[in-house]
């Protein structure tokens, strides 16, 4: 006979745990951005050093790949700028909402099941069977569930949310069904 998991959390709101994900989800949902920012930044020295050290052997085509990396270098710095400021307006909106509507944030329900995950909390209760997952990620002893990243749909359990021994069963089932899927 098969034996059916089922794990049911009711998590009650802690405001500071809350941020804390929502900060660790930020780069889970700019990681395209964040790894173009990166390449046009190691591209742009190379470039630049490549281009300095062909104009010292006399070639003006240095100068080309001068300009190349400056304009990659550039390209980053204006990325890297707007990731910061995206956020950080990012949270400050979720402070505020936080603040303003501290009534909605009383607690959230995962139920992990053999065939879905369900959320719910005052506001909602949504069911996803585990393919509509993008993928899965630890951090900081956190779960992120990935539906869409860029629409950062991501739930998050946390360790400190559930006991250790708890959040070992959730990250063990979990890795189960989504690499059962091939996701990952």
């Amino acid at each position: 006979f098969w034996k059916t998991l089922r794990l049911k959390f009711k998590i009650p709101f802690d405001r500071e745990t809350y941020l804390n994900q929502v900060e660790l989800i930020i780069p889970i949902v700019y990681s395209d951005l964040n790894r173009r920012i990166k390449n046009a930044l190691t591209f742009g020295i190379i470039f630049l050093i490549l281009g300095l050290t062909i104009v010292i052997s006399k070639s003006d085509t240095g100068y080309l790949f001068i300009i190349i990396g400056i304009i990659l270098l550039i390209n980053s710095f204006l990325n890297s700028k707007k990731y910061k400021t995206n956020k950080e307006t990012y949270l400050n909106l979720v402070k505020k909402n936080l603040t303003e509507n501290l009534t909605d944030y009383e607690y959230g329900t995962f139920e992990f099941n053999d065939d879905n995950l369900t959320f719910s909390d005052k506001n909602q209760n949504r069911t996803f069977k585990w393919s509509d997952f993008q993928d899965y990620k630890i951090i900081d002893r956190n779960l992120f569930l990935v539906l869409d990243k860029y629409k950062g749909e991501i739930y998050a359990i946390g360790e400190k949310e559930i006991n250790n021994t708890n959040f070992k069963k959730v990250i063990e089932f979990v890795e189960k069904k989504i690499n059962q899927l091939n996701i990952k």
